[in-house]
C-alpha cells in the first residue's frame, strides 16, 4: 500500500514539473509579445497626446487670426484662419492634415477645426498603422464698435437735395444735427474735445494737473470707417467745409451778415450759405487763439487710408494710405480767420481768396475711386498735429459723406461712422434730439456696453436729461444702468439729468446687455443704440462733447 502511495505522488510531482515547464515555455513566448503590445501603445498614445495639443494651439491660432473679419467678411477670414493654421505646421493641402473653417453659432464666431492623422510607431505592428487627432476651437469677435451714424453720411448735411446720387441715404432718417469736432494741440480740454485738445486746466478729468498732460490725448486724431454692402462704381468721398475758416460758435464773426449779402462770388445762393447766425450753414467753426488771416491758425490734415486682404481690422491706422492721384483733396487744409466779406468777394480781385471761398461751407472732394467691390473697408483720419502748425488753437466742425455718382441707390450701400470714438458739435436748439450712438451687435448679449460721455452739460435755462435707448428691434428697454463719475448711481431707466456743471467732466455708463439681446445683424440701421437728449424747458445746448464706447472684455477672444 504504502509502495502504491509512493507511486501516485512521484508521478503527480513529474506532471506538475512537466506543467511548470510548459508554462515557462509559454510564458517566454508570450510575455515579449504582450510587453511590445502595452508598450507599443504607451507610446503611441503619448504620441496622441502631444500631437492633440499641437492641433488644439494651431486651431485656437487659427480662429483668433480669422475672426475679426467676421462677420462682414467670412471669404476672407476662412483665407487668414488657414493661412494661420498652415504657418502652425497643419496645412489644409496635406493628404494627412484637414482644416474646415466656418461661421459660428452667431454672426460674430468663426469656428476652425483640425484633423491630423499620424503614422503609429509601434501600433501598426498590431494592426494599427494609424491615428487621426482633430481638434476645434471657436473665437469671439466684438471688435471696434462704430458711432454715430449708420448712413453714407457723418454730421449734417445742408445740401441733401442736391441730386439723387449725392443726396442723405434713407439710413440717415433718424439722425440728429451735429457736426463732427477735432481739436487742436493748444486748445483746452475744457472746450470739449477729449482727445485733441491738449492744454489741460484745473479741476478737468484727465488731466494729472493743471499743466497736464492730457491722458485722454490721442496724436492719431479721429477715424472715420466707410464701409460698402454692395459692389459700387464711381465713388466719391467728400468733406464738407474742410478747413477751419473761423466764423464763431453761433456763426456771427467776421462780417458773415455783409458776407451773404455779396452779388460775385462763387456760389449761387450767397445769401442763405454764407447766411449768419444758427443754421443748416453754420458749422460753428471757432478759432480760439488771437490771428489775422493766415497768421498762426489750425490745420487740418485728411488722410484716407483703403483695407487690405493682410491688414488688421482692429488697426485703421495702419492701412495703407491711398495715392494723391486716387484722393487728390486727403491732405492739410491750412486755417483763416479773416473778413469773410471780403475773402469772397469774387468781384475784388484785391481781396478776393479762391482757397477760402473753394473750401467755406461747400463740400470738398477727397477721393473719386473708379470701383469698390463689397465689404470693402477705407478710413478717413483726421488730425490737427504734425501738419505744420501746431500752434493753432481752435476747432474745426465738418462733415462726410460718400456715395456712387453713377448709382442712385448706391447711397444705401455705403456706411460712415465713427470707430470707437468721437468729438461732435451739436448745436440742439430746445425740444428734444435723438442721436445714434453706438452699434452694437447681437453677439454681445450677455456682455456690458461702456460708454464714456465728456462734458455733455453747457445747457442754458434749465436742466435737461440724456437717455440711453436700446435698439428698436430688439424689443427691449435698458434698465439699471451704472452711471460713475459726474453722477455716480444706478438709475432704473438709464437717464441722466444733464446742466451745465459737467463742463470738463467724464460721465461713464455701464449698460448690461440682456442674455435674451438680439438685433437686426444685417441690416445697416440695426443693433444701433441711440442717445436721446430732451431739452424741454430749457434754452439751447450749444456744446463740443466726446464720446467712446466699447464692450467690455478682450475684443478678440476664445470662447471655446
Amino acid at each position: 500500500m504504502k509502495a502504491a502511495l509512493a507511486r501516485l505522488v512521484a508521478r503527480r510531482l513529474r506532471a506538475r514539473a512537466s506543467q511548470a515547464g510548459y508554462a515557462a515555455v509559454m510564458v517566454a513566448l508570450l510575455l515579449p509579445i504582450v510587453f511590445l503590445g502595452c508598450a507599443a501603445f504607451a507610446v503611441d498614445t503619448a504620441r496622441w497626446y502631444v500631437e492633440a495639443e499641437r492641433v488644439q494651439r494651431a486651431a485656437d491660432a487659427a480662429a483668433l487670426a480669422g475672426v475679426v473679419w467676421m462677420p462682414a467678411d467670412f471669404a476672407t477670414a476662412k483665407t487668414a484662419a488657414l493661412a494661420e493654421a498652415k504657418r502652425n505646421g497643419y496645412d489644409d493641402a496635406s493628404s494627412t492634415v484637414t482644416v474646415v473653417v466656418a461661421p459660428g453659432d452667431k454672426p460674430s464666431h468663426l469656428q476652425v477645426t483640425i484633423n491630423s492623422t499620424v503614422t503609429n510607431n509601434f501600433g501598426s505592428a498590431i494592426g494599427s498603422p494609424s491615428t487621426t487627432v482633430g481638434r476645434s476651437a471657436t473665437a469671439d469677435y466684438a471688435g471696434g464698435l462704430s458711432m454715430g451714424s449708420p448712413c453714407n453720411e457723418f454730421g449734417s448735411d445742408p445740401d441733401t437735395a442736391l441730386s439723387s446720387g449725392n443726396a442723405r441715404s434713407g439710413n440717415c432718417s433718424d439722425a440728429g444735427d451735429f457736426w463732427a469736432n477735432v481739436g487742436s494741440l493748444k486748445a483746452t480740454k475744457v472746450s470739449g474735445d477729449a482727445f485733441q485738445d491738449n492744454v489741460c486746466a484745473s479741476g478737468v478729468d484727465g488731466c494729472t494737473s493743471s499743466s497736464g498732460p492730457n491722458t485722454d490725448y490721442d496724436p492719431d486724431g479721429y477715424l472715420y470707417t466707410v464701409n460698402t454692402t454692395a459692389a459700387l462704381n464711381n465713388v466719391n468721398l467728400e468733406v464738407f467745409d474742410p478747413a477751419l475758416i473761423a466764423v464763431g460758435d453761433h456763426c456771427t464773426s467776421n462780417n458773415l451778415a455783409l458776407a451773404k449779402a455779396l452779388t460775385s462770388t462763387d456760389v449761387a445762393n450767397a445769401s442763405t450759405r454764407y447766411k449768419e447766425g444758427d443754421g443748416p450753414y453754420c458749422t460753428g467753426d471757432n478759432d480760439f487763439g488771437s490771428g489775422t488771416g493766415y497768421t498762426n491758425q489750425v490745420s487740418t490734415d485728411f488722410t484716407v487710408r483703403l483695407m487690405g486682404a493682410a491688414d488688421d481690422p482692429t488697426r485703421p491706422t495702419t492701412w495703407p494710405e491711398m495715392t494723391p492721384t486716387q484722393c487728390p483733396g486727403a491732405k492739410p487744409y491750412k486755417g483763416y480767420d479773416g473778413d469773410l466779406s471780403k475773402a469772397l468777394n469774387k468781384g475784388n480781385s484785391t481781396t478776393y481768396d479762391s482757397y477760402v471761398a473753394a473750401n467755406f461751407r461747400r463740400w470738398v472732394p477727397l477721393c473719386t475711386l473708379g470701383s469698390l467691390p463689397k465689404d470693402s473697408k477705407l478710413a478717413i483720419q483726421v488730425k490737427t498735429n504734425g501738419v505744420g502748425n501746431d500752434n493753432g488753437n481752435g476747432h474745426n466742425r465738418f462733415g462726410l459723406r460718400g456715395y456712387s455718382s453713377s448709382s442712385t441707390t448706391g447711397k444705401d450701400s455705403l456706411s460712415i461712422a465713427a470707430f470707437n470714438k468721437m468729438a461732435v458739435y451739436a448745436n440742439v436748439q430746445g425740444g428734444s434730439s435723438r442721436f445714434f450712438l453706438t452699434r452694437v451687435p447681437s453677439a454681445a448679449k450677455g456682455q456690458t456696453l461702456a460708454v464714456s460721455l465728456f462734458d455733455i452739460g453747457d445747457i442754458s435755462g434749465g436742466t435737461g436729461t440724456l437717455k440711453f435707448i436700446a435698439p428698436s428691434e430688439s424689443g427691449i428697454t435698458f434698465t439699471n444702468c451704472l452711471m460713475v463719475g459726474k453722477v455716480n448711481t444706478t438709475d432704473a431707466d438709464c437717464q441722466i439729468p444733464v446742466d451745465g456743471t459737467f463742463g470738463g467732466k467724464w460721465q461713464n455708463v455701464y449698460i448690461q446687455i440682456p442674455n435674451t439681446y438680439t438685433c437686426y445683424d444685417s441690416l445697416p440701421t440695426g443693433c444701433w443704440v441711440k442717445l436721446n437728449y430732451d431739452l424741454t424747458g430749457t434754452s439751447s445746448a450749444q456744446d463740443t462733447t466726446s464720446w467712446e464706447s466699447s464692450i467690455d472684455g478682450d475684443p478678440v477672444r476664445l470662447i471655446k
